[in-house]
């Protein structure tokens, strides 16, 4: 008799995934009418995001950890690039967007096939749906209508980011491990690159790539003399650098064995130095931020205070001398002439007189406020302010504090991994909090899965404390 209900379930699902596979034709169909059928390379683009589904259908998880190679990679060093009259300096499109659609729809498809359950509820929902509505809202009193359409599919994708790594890595404490690995490992990548392309790269390197009638693919690696950066600006990868930091020192104070400590500890230095390199006022400033906050916030480090505050300060200090050496000069971490805050304060005022005089009361619309040859505010908060007006920065605010209350209720636990990593989680954010102050905007796709990231974090530590209450309650009854 129970042969025979594995038989039916069993038969059950793979007649759901029959159906689901069903479901991949019109899917095919639509990604290759995006560009022109007809192109051989376009068609080709459709047939691999086609194959990104089905392994997300597959293996959820996989397709999860592609994004995730992919996402410190900014649009404008390798994307796809709108050359159509109504295009802006921003228009530019990442290649993760189209990845990570991709993989959701073969998530939803699982869904569907009641293969695996897909639970998409978090505790910041509906800020991000006020957030999405509003941004959509915007459209009706968007000063250029195809370039608002374009930020907000590329915002689409950053919110379907967010969800992606919820739904992968909810109640999957061993995908978790293997998604903050990954993110360690294309952090190590992110730094070894942008250091060589500073020291050792003369020129900088890209192709360009037709796809189809106003649409091209642009790839560089650039070259600068005087900051690290191959395939992100310096400042995305010093915050890049100093999330991957977090997440790093969470695992470390997880592991176990001297081997694995004493090697995870050489690539957190090496990250460091990456951030050294990179040469962001803020970057150095939300490294020093982080290091104080574990210091205190990690029960491991706060019981020998003075001593890791002491090892913490050498090993800045120590590589910050190796930066002389290796650059031959002092560099300039903190330069003489403050041209960025300059540079800052006047796009923030142009941003003022544009959202009062344009647009009072509701936004500019997303991706309104632009000011050449600077594709945003260079801040999360004007930038959501100036785009989404008061609505935007109560969604925004929403979200920061309902994950921060969470943060602080739990934070007080430092037993198990997932315990350890919401401590990092929380470092990660304070990073995102700080560096957002002076630069970036709401559409990096790089914050939308830290975000991600730290929510699920959140997830996976309450999911454990309902457990152990449920447990001492059975005990006690």
């Amino acid at each position: 008799m129970k042969a025979q209900i594995l038989n039916s379930v069993d038969y059950e699902k793979r007649l759901n995934l029959i159906y689901a596979s069903i479901l991949l034709a019109p899917f095919m169909v639509l990604a290759a009418l995006t560009w022109d059928i007809w192109e051989l390379k376009t068609l080709l683009i459709a047939l691999a995001l086609m194959t990104i589904t089905a392994l997300a259908f597959l293996k959820r998880e996989l397709s999860l950890y592609l994004v995730v190679l992919l996402i410190p990679i900014e649009k404008n060093f390798v994307g796809i690039r709108s050359h159509y009259q109504w295009s802006e300096l921003i228009d530019i499109m990442p290649l993760f967007p189209w990845i990570a659609l991709a993989a959701m729809a073969g998530i939803l498809m699982r869904k569907m096939a009641k293969i695996s359950i897909a639970d998409f509820a978090t505790p910041v929902n509906s800020f991000i749906l006020i957030f999405f509505v509003w941004a959509c809202l915007g459209l009706f009193w968007a000063r250029n209508l195809p370039h608002s359409l374009f930020q907000l599919l590329i915002q689409v994708s950053d919110i379907v980011v967010f969800y992606l790594v919820v739904v992968t890595l909810r109640k999957n404490e061993a995908a978790h491990r293997m998604t903050v690995k990954i993110l360690i490992f294309i952090a190590v990548i992110m730094a070894g690159l942008s250091i060589w392309s500073l020291h050792f790269l003369q020129k900088e390197i890209g192709s360009t790539y037709i796809l189809t009638k106003g649409l091209t693919l642009d790839y560089y690696i650039k070259h600068s003399n005087t900051r690290a950066k191959a395939l992100c600006h310096p400042n995305m990868l010093a915050c890049f650098l100093n999330i991957a930091i977090a997440f790093a020192t969470g695992l470390l104070l997880s592991l176990k064995g001297i081997f694995k400590k004493s090697f995870l500890f050489i690539i957190i230095i090496f990250l460091v130095y990456g951030v050294l390199e990179a040469k962001s006022k803020a970057g150095l400033g939300c490294l020093i931020i982080l290091g104080m906050f574990f210091l205190v916030a990690f029960n491991a480090l706060r019981a020998k205070f003075s001593r890791n505050l002491l090892i913490f300060l050498s090993i800045v200090v120590g590589l910050f001398v190796a930066q002389n050496i290796a650059n031959g000069r002092i560099p300039r971490v903190l330069g003489s002439e403050d041209v960025s805050i300059k540079s800052r304060l006047h796009i923030w005022g142009k941003g003022f007189h544009d959202l009062f005089v344009n647009a009072p009361g509701w936004g500019l619309g997303i991706g309104g406020f632009h000011y050449y040859p600077y594709p945003h505010a260079h801040s999360i908060y004007f930038s959501t302010f100036f785009d989404f007006s008061i609505i935007g920065i109560l969604s925004t605010a929403g979200l920061i504090i309902a994950l921060i209350i969470r943060l602080l209720k739990l934070i007080p636990y430092q037993k198990t991994y997932a315990q350890l990593m919401l401590v990092a989680a929380t470092g990660s954010l304070l990073v995102i909090l700080v560096h957002g102050l002076v630069d970036f905007s709401y559409g990096y796709s790089t914050l939308w899965f830290a975000l991600g990231l730290i929510t699920v974090t959140i997830l996976l530590v309450e999911e454990e404390r309902k457990s152990s209450d449920a447990v001492i309650q059975t005990t006690n009854s």
